[in-house]
C-alpha cells in the first residue's frame, strides 16, 4: 500500500473524527446555522446535543467504514443581486454527512500542487492579500478584464470530475466516496421536490471549493502559459478570473485564449464579462473590490449584494443571527486591510442597516449556545491561518508561476463558494 494513499481507514482516524465532533467540537460548526434543522430533521445543535462526545465520534467512524450513502442534500436559494432573478444555489448536507465532508475536505486540500494562478480557497493565501496583490499589478499592467464562468458549477462534467478523482492519491473505496457525492440526491427545500441532476457539482459545501479548484487546474496550467508568452497576468478566484494586461491588444489576444480554453472544458463565459478596461481612466470590479484611477473601493452595488445575500441566508436558515454578525466581523477585517479601518467600518455599517435582523433572544437554546462555547474555545490545528499583512503593503504577483502560493499568500472563505 502507497504511504501516501488516503483510504477509508486514515479517513476514519479516531484523532482526526475526535478533533471534530468529540469533547471539543471543532470551531467550523459554529459558523452555519446551528437550529436549521437537515433533510433528516437534525439541526446541528440537536445531533451535537442528543449525542454524547464517544457517541458522535462512533457515528462518523462508522459512516465512513461502513460506506454509508450519502444523505440528501437540501437546497435553498439566494439571490445575487438585490432583487436579482440570478439565484446562488446552496446544498446544506446532513450533520453526520457534514462531518465526513470536513474530514474530506481536510486530505483533499492539500492533495494536488495547484498554480499560482488559483487564488482561492488556499492554505496560506487571503483575500485581501490577493486583491492587494492584483492592484500591485496593475501599476506595471492596467489593461484588465473580469471573467465569470456562467453556471459553473452546475455545468461540470461528471466524465470530467471522475476522472479528476481517479488521479487523486486515494483507494478505491476513498474516490467512490467522492465519486458518489457528486452524484448525490437533491433537494429543495421549500417544495420538497427532487432535482434531476445530469452533471455539475452540489454547490456550497466545503469540498465544492477544492473540487472547482481541480476541475480547473488544467485550465490554469494551459492558459497561464499561454498568457504568460504574451507578458498578461492570469488570476482566478473559483469561478472569478482576472486578466492583467500591459496593453490592449494583448489583453484582447488574452481574453480569446481564455474563452476558448474553458470552451475545451465545456465551459462558457458569461454573458457581459470579459470586457477589456484601462483601470487609469475606468475602474474594474472583482471579488466586490473595485480597482481604478481613484485607487481601491467597495462599490455601492457590491454593498447593495452583500447585504442581499447575508439577509437571504439569514431568511433561509443557512446563517442565524450570531453568524450574520460573525459574517460582518469577518468583512470587516478583510475590508480594513484593503481600504483601512475608517472606510470599512462605514462599508460594514452600510451593509448591517439594509439588514433586518431578528432580536437575539437573552437566553438562547441551551443545545446551540453550548456548541458555540466548546467550539470557541479551540482552534483546530489544521485550520490556522497567518497573521495578515498589514494594511497597504501588496506583495507584486506578476508571474503566472506553476508553482505553489507563496507562504505568505493565502485566502479565507468567500461567498462565491462559502459552504454553509
Amino acid at each position: 500500500m502507497n504511504p501516501d494513499q488516503m483510504t477509508l481507514q486514515r479517513l476514519a482516524s479516531w484523532p482526526a473524527v475526535n478533533d471534530l465532533v468529540g469533547k471539543r467540537p471543532d470551531r467550523r460548526w459554529g459558523r452555519a446555522s446551528l437550529t436549521t434543522r437537515r433533510s433528516d430533521g437534525d439541526s446541528i445543535a440537536s445531533w451535537f446535543e442528543h449525542y454524547t462526545a464517544e457517541g458522535r465520534v462512533r457515528q462518523v467512524r462508522e459512516a465512513i467504514l461502513d460506506r454509508k450513502p450519502w444523505s440528501q442534500l437540501m437546497r435553498v436559494y439566494i439571490p445575487k443581486k438585490p432583487g436579482s432573478s440570478d439565484l446562488r444555489a446552496i446544498d446544506m448536507p446532513t450533520v453526520l454527512d457534514q462531518a465526513v465532508l470536513y474530514l474530506l475536505h481536510d486530505w483533499s486540500h492539500a492533495t494536488h500542487v495547484l498554480t499560482r494562478i488559483a487564488v482561492g480557497f488556499r492554505r496560506g493565501v487571503q483575500m485581501h492579500h490577493t486583491v492587494l496583490n492584483a492592484y500591485a499589478a496593475m501599476r506595471k499592467r492596467p489593461f484588465v478584464a473580469v471573467i465569470d464562468i456562467a453556471g459553473f458549477f452546475d455545468s461540470i462534467d461528471w466524465h470530467l470530475v471522475d476522472r479528476i478523482i481517479r488521479r487523486l492519491p486515494a483507494d478505491q473505496d476513498v474516490q467512490d466516496l467522492l465519486g458518489r457525492l457528486v452524484r448525490v440526491e437533491v433537494v429543495e427545500r421549500l417544495s420538497g421536490a427532487r432535482m434531476e441532476r445530469r452533471q455539475g457539482i452540489p454547490q456550497g459545501l466545503s469540498v465544492s471549493p477544492v473540487l472547482a479548484n481541480l476541475v480547473l487546474d488544467e485550465f490554469d496550467r494551459g492558459a497561464g502559459h499561454a498568457l504568460s508568452r504574451l507578458g498578461v497576468g492570469l488570476r482566478r478566484y473559483c469561478d472569478d478570473i482576472i486578466v492583467i494586461s500591459p496593453s490592449m491588444a494583448a489583453g484582447a489576444k488574452a481574453v480569446v485564449i481564455v474563452r476558448d480554453r474553458l470552451e475545451r472544458l465545456g465551459l462558457t463565459v458569461k454573458q457581459g464579462t470579459g470586457n477589456l478596461v484601462d483601470t487609469r481612466e475606468q475602474a474594474a470590479v472583482w471579488l466586490g473590490v473595485s480597482f481604478g484611477p481613484d485607487g481601491l473601493a467597495v462599490p455601492e452595488a457590491a454593498i447593495e449584494a452583500k447585504a442581499a445575500r447575508l439577509q437571504a441566508k439569514l431568511d433561509q436558515g443557512v446563517l442565524d443571527a450570531k453568524g450574520v454578525e460573525d459574517s460582518l466581523m469577518s468583512l470587516d477585517q478583510h475590508y480594513r486591510r484593503i481600504i483601512g479601518p475608517e472606510r470599512s467600518q462605514a462599508v460594514v455599517l452600510s451593509i448591517k442597516g439594509d439588514l433586518a435582523l431578528p432580536v437575539v433572544p437573552h437566553v438562547r437554546k441551551e443545545g446551540a449556545e453550548r456548541l458555540r462555547q466548546l467550539a470557541g474555545e479551540r482552534h483546530h490545528r489544521g485550520h490556522m491561518y497567518p497573521r495578515a499583512l498589514p494594511y497597504g503593503k501588496p506583495d507584486d504577483v506578476d508571474a503566472n508561476s506553476a508553482q505553489g502560493p507563496q507562504e505568505d499568500l493565502g485566502i479565507e472563505r468567500s461567498e462565491q463558494c462559502q459552504h454553509a
